[in-house]
Formats: C-alpha cells, structure tokens, sequence
C-alpha cells in the first residue's frame, strides 16, 4: 500500500493545485533547496554520503555555478566508513511516524519541525520535475521518506513520489533526492552573561527522611564552603523542626547563602506551588534554579544554569542522568563507590522538565506554575508548555554536571490516573537497564523456578532485588 504523507503534506499534496506551500515555505523551499542525480546515489542502507574535506571550490570558467544542482552533484563524493561508527544513519518517515535508532522511543509521531522540512523537499520536488516535464504534475502520495543530517552537506531528503498530471491524467513516478546544503557562514549572536550572578537554588521538601542529610551535606561542602555565588532557598512543608534542625545545627549561615522556607499552614503540598513560594523571594533579575533533594550537581552545571539563561529569551532545560537501582545494575557483582555516566549506571531523562534555569521575570512572563495542580508530576509539563506559548526560547541539552539519585519511589492511588501511570512508568524506569534486568530475570528462571509468567503477573520487579544465595 501507498504510504501516507504526514498530515500537514497530504493537506497540502492531495488538493486539486499543484503542491506549492504558503509563501513563506515556497519562498525558503525553491531557494534553499537543490537537487542531485537520483541515479547516482546510493541507497541509504549501503554507502553513505560523506564530504572528503571542508576545501573552498572556486568557480573557474566553464564549471558548474556555485549552489547548483551540477556542483552539487560534483561535490557528493562517496566515502566508505572505516569503522561502524562513522556512518551516518538516515531515519525514516512512514505514514504519520518517524523511525530512528538515534532516539529511545522506536515510535514518535512526525515533530513539528520534521514536517515543516519534508513539505520544504515536497514543494522543491514537485517544482522541478514540472520543469523536467513540462507540465503541471501534482503530488498524490509520498513514500519512503528518507532524511539525515551532515553538517558540511546539510539535510539530505530520499523519497519517492507519485505524481499526477492535472491536464492529461498521466501517473508519474519519481524518486527524488534532494539536499538542502548549509550555505550561510556562522554569526554572532549577541549575549553579555554575568559570571557573577547568583543562582537561588529552589528545593521543595516533603517528607523527604534522610534523602535531604545526603543532599545538604554535598551541597555544603560544594558550594555553601566555597563561597560559591549560590544560595539555597529550601521550601519545607510537613517536617520544618526537622529539617530547620539540621540546618542550624550545622553552621549559621546567613539569609543571602540560605533561607528556609516554611510551606503555608494547612495547605496540600504541590512542588508548583512550593517553588512558587521560593520565588517570592527574589527580584525580577534574579536567577532560579528549579531543583529536587535527589539531585547531584558540579560547579561546572552550576555555570552553565548561571550562563546559559538569557533574560526575557531563553530558559535553560538541563536533561539530567538519572543513576539506576545498583542493586538491580549490579546484582551479584560488587558495585562502584562513584558510578559513573555509563549504559549500565543510568540513562538521560529526556522526558522529564521539572528541572530549569531561568530569570524570575521569565517565569512571570510565562504565567508561571499552574497552582491547582496538587500531587505528584504535571506541574512541570505544563510550565514547559506555556514556556513555549510565551515563545522563549529553550535550550535543552544533557547536563554531565546533574545527576538524580536513585531512590525507592512509592505511588500513591490517590494521585490522579494519569499521575499515576506517570509515576509507575518512571518508578520501573529508573530500576536497571533492559540488558541487567534481562539477566537478572534469567537469573531467577534458572536458579529459583520463577517462570517469565509468574513475573508478568507482578506487572512490575520489586524495589530491592531478593537475596540470593
């Protein structure tokens, strides 16, 4: 069967006119888009395309004009991997889904800007076969979507097309390839960071036992002692004797270092509204750094929070290494004192917001927390979202400097049925990779009788692995 486009091409693909975008995309598709000889290359699968060096090609008379489909042609020169890991993997688009090994989730729906590009190589491949042609073909389908990016050749497109002529009703079909070549030389865009600003640590606590000892300790001894530029602002709710107990009793340090919070009487806690609380405190230009009691950070995160938000444009979202159950990681071998970013140690939490960096005044441009969300999880996705709608921008990026503790996660059947599965789903998540877990569930099939079925009925392992002897 024919593949379908994603939704936004077929819209624009299968009407009655030929398959031009809006003016904005015609205007950037037919200019920044150049064509390549579809014979002459290679199947994604087999060799791929790699430029042999970054040399400047001058035009000499009689050769092919810079940016045109000739050169192009000229340029593509086919280089064989020397390892497995030079080659340069393409994804897939099919239907409404894109396919690629270079992300965890084997199926995603087409994102937004992935769609924008396809209809940008759709519009460009129309244009030029009703010029090969001499006629006024239209899209009627889109298959075998083929899209990678180099950075000296730009995005590369494969696709096959089906074309109908709106005068004669001749079918045509055309593999394209196209590539959208990066042409503009680097600029400067311009930001003027302070190296010596404060970051306020925002931590919201709740019963957090002796998870926060360990966190106040590290964080003491590596930025409190320091006289790093840091403060901590901890929010307490259900535990403030406690946890005020322990700050005292452990040095006087002054309001400008740190604060305690206490949450407000009577009131449900909600990490939206505990950072909330936190932010009160502090002046539109201040920065903030939204935190947990599990998280482990560097002096080196701690300069790129300090550096990498830009006031009234840009928040920064650090994807933090989330460490796994080492007793499931390293079931029945000794297990390292300091673990470090590896497979087998944990994984990037890609998935979650609830950690950033940004100015005050960017959270109240936002609109800041949505504080009827009561509960474990939701206020973080939803602050990203309207983070979008206030079109600030985001830089998002794996942060070697952050990592989350693991820790024993209960989810409670009060929490509403999407927190719920959220928590479940991240409770197993952070257990073990599939690899330890695949071996340890062997483990328990070979030596102690427990068949693959009998686990399938608990839905899930348990937090701590049994000792086996």
């Amino acid at each position: 069967d024919t593949t379908r486009m994603p939704p936004s091409v077929i819209a624009q693909g299968s009407s009655g006119d030929t398959t031009r975008m809006p003016p904005s995309v015609i205007a950037q598709g037919s200019s920044g888009v150049q064509a390549e000889a579809t014979e002459q290359w290679p199947h994604p699968e087999t060799t791929p395309i790699e430029p042999t060096s970054l040399q400047d090609h001058s035009n000499p008379p009689g050769t092919p004009s810079e940016g045109s489909s000739a050169q192009l042609q000229q340029e593509a020169v086919t280089v064989i991997p020397q390892s497995k890991f030079d080659v340069n993997t393409w994804s897939v688009i099919v239907g409404s889904y894109i396919h690629s090994d270079q992300r965890t989730d084997p199926l995603l729906r087409v994102p937004n800007d992935v769609d924008y590009e396809v209809q940008r190589f759709v519009s460009k491949a129309t244009d030029l076969v009703n010029e090969e042609e001499r006629a006024s073909y239209r899209v009627k389908s889109v298959t075998n979507v083929f899209l990678r990016y180099s950075p000296v050749h730009g995005r590369q497109c494969i696709m096959d097309l089906t074309l109908v002529d709106e005068k004669s009703g001749n079918v045509l079909k055309k593999r394209m390839n196209l590539a959208a070549p990066v042409q503009s030389v680097p600029i400067r865009v311009q930001e003027e960071p302070n190296y010596k600003q404060v970051v306020n640590v925002i931590v919201p606590l709740n019963n957090v036992g002796e998870r926060f000892t360990a966190f106040f300790n590290d964080f003491q001894r590596d930025f409190l002692r320091r006289r790093l530029a840091v403060r901590l602002i901890l929010v307490v709710y259900g535990e403030y004797e406690r946890i005020n107990s322990i700050v005292t009793s452990s040095r006087h340090w002054p309001p400008s270092r740190l604060t305690v919070v206490q949450g407000r009487e009577g009131e449900e806690f909600a990490r939206g509204r505990a950072l909330h609380l936190g932010l009160s405190m502090l002046g539109d230009g201040d920065i903030v750094f939204f935190c947990d009691t599990d998280m482990v950070m560097t002096r080196e995160f701690m300069d790129r929070c300090r550096l990498n938000p830009v006031q009234g444009k840009r928040v920064y979202y650090p994807v933090f290494f989330s460490y796994y159950n080492m007793d499931y990681a390293y079931h029945g071998e000794a297990k390292p004192e300091r673990p470090v970013i590896s497979r087998r140690n944990g994984h990037w939490v890609s998935y979650s917001y609830g950690m950033a960096c940004l100015f005050k005044s960017d959270y109240t441009t936002a609109g800041g927390f949505n504080l009827s969300i009561t509960g474990w999880g939701g206020e973080d996705t939803d602050f990203f979202t309207r983070v979008l709608d206030a079109k600030l921008e985001v830089l998002k990026a794996p942060d070697p400097g952050l990592a989350h503790r693991w820790h024993p996660k209960h989810c409670s059947p009060s929490l509403t049925p999407s927190q719920y599965a959220d928590c479940l789903g991240t409770r197993d998540e952070v257990l073990a990779d599939k690899k330890q877990l695949a071996s340890y569930i062997v483990y328990l099939e070979e030596h102690l009788g427990i068949s693959s079925a009998a686990l399938r009925v608990t839905a899930s392992l348990p937090s701590e692995p049994p000792h086996i002897t």
